[in-house]
């Protein structure tokens, strides 16, 4: 485990993680650091720790697992936000994370009942939700991690045209409210793990859609660390 943990160095605290509000990390700081570590520690100095992930990636999925099984996290952290279920599922997860047990058909409308239909079929989030419940069960009720949904509420039987597909708009939209509600307004630490797209400082990088989940959060002092090209990148926010 020590090798992969060295080796997602580069996936969650350079390529595409933001933490806010709060210090930033200093610009000399080691990049090489036992991620795992890294993660927990940015939770002393920010509220909100991203990582920018790569969907459907076996070694992330293994790297969440190894996370949230690490005795120091929830200690460090309140809740997980996820980009792999919708508003309408919170319900669901609540009771799942608790230690509920679900049908396979019941628990798979989480992952498949989103706006990204068929994007969450990997077993890697599977897999991680059954990590985040055993790891509630060892602990006491008012320390287990909290999962909310951060996708945009949805009921397909209501959409039947591509217009009611693009009403519902952007889910960074979704993505922003849940970490400004949920997490900022209430104080709380929260890890969430969205695409990298969501997290780019500035917006997307794509023109016509600049406005992301980073560009929505309220935190006027808040901090992107992001690597797309392979370098470290340390810059607060404006």
């Amino acid at each position: 485990m020590s090798k992969l943990r060295r080796a997602c160095v580069v996936l969650v605290l350079v390529q595409g993680a933001f933490a806010l509000p709060g210090a930033a990390w200093a610009a000399d700081e080691p990049a090489a650091e036992d991620a795992i570590r890294g993660v927990v520690r940015a939770f002393e100095h920010h509220d909100v720790v991203a990582i920018g992930e790569v969907h459907w990636l076996k070694q992330a999925g293994d790297f969440y697992n190894a996370l949230v099984r690490d005795p120091a996290f929830p200690k460090a952290v309140d809740l997980i936000v996820i980009e792999f279920a919708s508003g309408q599922s919170q319900a669901t997860l609540d009771r799942y994370v608790a230690g509920e047990e679900f049908p396979d058909q019941a628990l798979r409308r989480i992952w498949r009942d989103t706006t990204k239909v068929a994007a969450w079929e990997s077993p890697v989030y599977a897999r991680w939700l059954a990590a985040i419940r055993d790891v509630n069960r060892t602990l006491p009720p008012s320390r287990r991690l909290l999962v909310l949904a951060g996708d945009t509420p949805v009921d397909w039987s209501r959409l039947q045209t591509l217009d009611d597909r693009e009403a519902l708009g952007s889910n960074d939209v979704s993505f922003a409210a849940v970490l400004n509600e949920e997490v900022i307004a209430k104080r709380r630490k929260g890890l969430v793990v969205l695409g990298s797209n969501h997290l780019y400082r500035g917006g997307r990088p794509n023109p016509g859609r600049s406005k992301n989940t980073t560009t929505r959060v309220e935190a006027p002092s808040g901090f992107v660390v992001h690597r797309p090209d392979g370098r470290r990148q340390s810059r607060p926010t404006r």
